[in-house]
C-alpha cells in the first residue's frame, strides 16, 4: 500500500488525538509555530483540500517529469540523497518516496523546514507510516549538512521545493539556505524540482530565479529543464 492510500488518515488520526478539529486561517508557519498550528496547516493543506490529494498529485505530476528528464532516472543502482526543502509534514517526502518505491536505488530521506512544530509533526507522520527507509528531519541547516556528512556516500541528488519558493521569494536569506544546501550536497549532478501549489504565479517566478541566481553565486551551473506554469526543473552541477 503506498503513502499515498494511508497519509490521509494518519494525519487526521493525530489531530484527533491533539484535540484540533479546525483547519488552518493562514498559509504561513512561522519558526515559533505551535503544534496546533502545524497540524491545522497540515489538515487545510495537505489533507482536506476540496479535491482530494491535490498538492500530492501536483507533486507527483512536476517529479514524475523531473525523474523522466534527469540523471537519476537513467540509474538503475546507486544511493540517491533526497532533501525536502521547506517540508511542512513531509508531503514531497511521502511523493518520492511512493515514485521510487519499485526502484532499485538506496534511498536516503532529508527533510527541513525551520518551524520546530513542523518538523517534529513530520517526522511523527513519518513514524506513523512505518515505511522501511529512515527519515531525518531537521530545522537547522548545519545540523542537517552535518547529519547528511556523515551518513553514507550517495551516488545521486534531489532537492524538491514544495510551495516554500513562493512563500520566500522575497527573503534572500531564507533562498540563500536553500542554495547553501544544494551547494553543499552537489556531487556529479543535483536534480532540483520546485512546484507551485496554489496559483502565486509572479512569486513563485520570482523565486525560482533568485535560487537560480544564489546557486550561480555558488559557482554551480544551473541547466534550467522546465521553467514555466506551476513547475520548475533544472539539473545543477559543479
Amino acid at each position: 500500500m503506498t503513502i499515498r492510500d494511508r497519509y490521509v488518515d494518519i494525519v487526521e488520526g493525530i489531530a484527533e488525538r491533539a484535540g484540533v478539529p479546525s483547519p488552518a486561517r493562514h498559509y504561513r508557519i512561522s519558526a515559533s509555530a505551535t503544534r496546533r498550528v502545524c497540524i491545522q496547516y497540515a489538515l487545510q493543506y495537505v489533507v482536506r483540500h476540496d479535491t482530494l490529494h491535490y498538492r500530492y498529485d501536483r507533486y507527483r505530476s512536476a517529479l514524475c517529469f523531473a525523474l523522466n528528464q534527469g540523471a537519476v532516472q537513467a540509474a538503475n543502482t546507486g544511493t540517491l540523497l533526497h532533501v525536502d526543502i521547506g517540508c511542512g509534514p513531509g508531503l514531497f517526502t511521502w511523493v518520492v518516496r511512493d515514485l521510487l518505491r519499485q526502484a532499485q536505488l538506496a534511498v536516503e530521506l532529508y527533510g527541513y523546514d525551520h518551524s520546530t512544530e513542523m518538523v517534529r509533526l513530520a517526522e511523527e507522520i513519518w513514524d506513523e507510516l512505518d515505511e522501511p527507509f529512515h527519515g531525518s528531519w531537521h530545522d537547522a541547516v548545519d545540523e542537517m549538512l552535518a547529519t547528511v556528512a556523515e551518513g553514507s556516500n550517495y551516488d545521486y541528488s534531489l532537492m524538491t521545493f514544495g510551495h516554500v519558493l513562493a512563500q520566500t521569494h522575497d527573503q534572500e536569506d531564507a533562498i540563500q539556505s536553500f542554495a547553501q544546501i544544494i551547494a553543499d550536497v552537489v556531487t556529479v549532478n543535483c536534480l532540483v524540482v520546485a512546484v507551485d501549489a496554489h496559483g502565486a504565479g509572479p512569486s513563485f517566478r520570482e523565486g525560482c530565479d533568485s535560487l537560480s541566481q544564489s546557486l550561480l553565486a555558488h559557482d554551480l551551473t544551473v541547466d534550467v529543464i522546465r521553467r514555466w506554469g506551476s513547475c520548475f526543473v533544472a539539473n545543477v552541477a559543479r
